[in-house]
């Protein structure tokens, strides 16, 4: 069965309330994409985020070693926003992408991971006759990627992947962590990143190279060692050496 969902996106989640020309090209990317799909959209304004101190939560929680946002609200905030929309239209279900998979699981050998938005959370929040489906949660992130890229090659279609918190311009930056990510695991399936809402080419790799090297250096999210989903990316390169081997432009040399 084809599911033709509502795309909703809360303006004030990642991109603040007072950006209006980044909300601009964020809502024209949203426009193009509910097109290409046939989708229907509905766009949210909230300035949620802004109403608390989030300096002093982030304080008073430093026991969960996480942050106010990724920790405990991002999740319930995120499905809360959509409740009234779907009551008005009498929908049956919310889905929340899933952050995390059943094999993050089993590789940190933990029962759960902790973050604001969990299977034990969503799918646990009900109101009225619909429910909240914590969607995605079998397959891993370079998983995901790859079945966006076999939809497209096997579709024609155009999609531009948007995943960059840094930038506030509605587009992607093309060099923070995210970015890198989602670059490579793109690359790593063997297609092109630059078309998907990236600015690529081969030097990147000499960045993430340098950096994932270096973690102490730039941050825990460099780190390979860290679950932070490096790993099934470098995997993803490994599975077919042969014709990495013959790609002269690209150094994988991992």
């Amino acid at each position: 069965m084809i599911k033709k969902p509502i795309l909703a996106s809360i303006w004030g989640s990642d991109m603040p309330i007072d950006e209006t020309e980044g909300w601009k090209n964020l809502s024209n990317i949203i426009n193009q994409f509910s097109k290409e799909f046939d989708l229907e959209k509905v766009f949210i304004k909230s300035d949620f985020r802004e109403l608390l101190n989030i300096r002093k939560l982030n304080e008073e929680i430093l026991a969960i070693n996480d942050n106010w946002w990724h920790g405990l609200q991002h999740g319930i905030s995120i499905i809360s926003h959509g409740v009234i929309y779907a009551y008005k239209k009498q929908i049956g279900n919310i889905l929340i992408a899933s952050s995390h998979s059943t094999r993050d699981l089993e590789e940190r050998g933990v029962e759960v991971i902790p973050c604001g938005s969990s299977p034990i959370i969503d799918n646990y929040f009900k109101f009225s006759n619909c429910k909240v489906i914590h969607d995605g949660f079998d397959f891993t992130r370079q998983e995901k990627i790859g079945k966006i890229v076999d939809y497209v090659n096997t579709n024609d279609k155009k999609v531009y992947i948007k995943v960059c918190w840094e930038s506030i311009s509605g587009k992607n930056c093309s060099s923070c962590v995210k970015c890198c990510k989602s670059m490579l695991g793109i690359l790593a399936e063997k297609q092109d990143p630059n078309l998907f809402g990236f600015e690529f080419d081969e030097s990147i790799l000499d960045e993430v190279y340098e950096k994932v090297s270096n973690p102490e250096n730039y941050g825990v999210y460099w780190d390979i060692n860290k679950g932070n989903y490096w790993k099934h990316i470098f995997e993803r390169f490994q599975e077919d050496p042969e014709y990495w081997k013959e790609k002269k432009e690209f150094k994988m040399d991992f």
